[in-house]
């Protein structure tokens, strides 16, 4: 997810065109905290589906959270809602989905047994499709903490260990630089993994980060492997960053969360991004 996009709301949009049968996405994530000040933050993601008919599409939309299931055409569901923001806004107290089914959007507490995964197209005729989205609260994970002397130091702390998080399945777990770029440098790096940014004069790098026992699956039951429990840490040279003199650097980390439920002989697998708050720092 490109930082341009954690500054604004997060807002997501379908646009539909029956010439070309596809369905466009715009989405982005408001996550922004700056020297441990949150600033307004809205974590919330507006599903809003304009479907015109399920066989004139080339795919079911795309989005994190979300699954696209076939269901018995008996299935219904109650008052409908304008959007699947009203589900997480408090008003449905039971809700943990949101469904848009036959051009109708519904909060829900349970997915219907009646719809499944399908390993094979949806026909329309005996089946009709419904996409399922998990609603998360609004939650950021804790800050990296940052120390510099002749090296910068990010530490992770070892969110996956809370109780808060026992449901969730993490993996893919990095850390994310944003920054502005010196006039004549480049967002190249041999170390840093470079990332689409929206603006053209920063930089977005990521570096993946190994969680101990979620990454060390080939370590189970070995009696050498140890576990010495400290944070999760990163270390560079201050001269790896090409950034702009007297600009900050943006810092935080991003994980995959899978929300898996198990619903009669299959498991539907939610899965999410989290952000941790942002910390801007000035680089010595």
């Amino acid at each position: 997810m490109h930082p341009d996009e954690q500054r604004r709301h997060c807002f997501v949009h379908f646009a539909t065109n029956k010439s070309t049968k596809h369905i466009h996405c715009c989405r982005s994530l408001n996550t922004l905290l700056i020297d441990g000040r949150q600033l307004t933050m809205i974590l919330s993601i507006l599903l809003v589906f304009c479907l015109f008919g399920i066989a004139q599409t080339d795919g079911p939309p795309k989005l994190p959270g979300c699954l696209t299931l076939g269901c018995d055409k008996s299935v219904t569901f109650k008052t409908p809602v304008r959007a699947c923001d009203e589900c997480r806004n408090g008003t449905h107290p039971l809700t943990r989905f949101c469904a848009v089914i036959n051009n109708s959007t519904h909060c829900i507490n349970d997915i219907p047994q009646k719809c499944n995964l399908q390993t094979t197209p949806v026909a329309p005729i005996a089946q009709k499709v419904g996409h399922f989205c998990i609603i998360q609260k609004k939650s950021y994970l804790p800050l990296p903490a940052i120390n510099q002397n002749k090296t910068i130091d990010i530490s992770v702390p070892r969110f996956f260990e809370s109780d808060k998080y026992e449901h969730l399945r993490f993996h893919s777990l990095n850390i994310q630089l944003y920054f502005e770029k010196d006039v004549n440098a480049t967002c190249d790096s041999t170390t840093f993994t470079r990332r689409k940014s929206a603006n053209v004069a920063n930089c977005l790098w990521s570096m993946s980060v190994a969680m101990p026992v979620i990454d060390a699956k080939d370590t189970e039951g070995d009696a050498y492997y140890y576990d010495d429990q400290s944070e999760l840490s990163l270390s560079f040279a201050p001269r790896l960053l090409p950034h702009k003199k007297n600009t900050p650097v943006s810092v935080w980390y991003r994980v995959q969360a899978d929300h898996v439920i198990d619903h009669g002989n299959q498991q539907l697998n939610f899965s999410i991004p989290l952000y941790s708050y942002r910390k801007d720092v000035k680089v010595q």
